[in-house]
């Protein structure tokens, strides 16, 4: 009966000790520092890209396409019947103008 008390005893540390240690640490230390400076940069379209997103949206016969000084394509250009002017986004957005 001893034995087997003793047994119990031995075995319920044994068991605690792997339960409650702790887990490894990493040695491995991951170094994150931030930029000094951020930069955002918007992407730039030429001219064929601005009338291809035109033409993609549904407008056909695209004329007079400009940069403007702020980034963005002008162009007049059709839908059905209507002629329109509009404008192109640096990220190929096309809207009325």
């Amino acid at each position: 009966m001893m034995k087997n008390l003793l047994s119990a005893i031995v075995m319920a540390v044994l068991v605690g000790t792997f339960v409650l240690a702790p887990a490894p640490q990493s040695t491995l230390t991951v170094l994150s520092r931030a930029p000094a400076e951020t930069v955002a940069v918007a992407p730039v379209i030429d001219d064929t890209a601005a009338k291809a997103a035109i033409e993609a949206s549904g407008y056909r016969e695209v004329s007079g396409l400009i940069k403007a000084a702020d980034g963005t394509w002008r162009a007049t250009a059709y839908i059905g019947t209507a002629e329109v002017q509009l404008v192109v986004d640096s990220r190929g957005r096309v809207q009325p103008d």
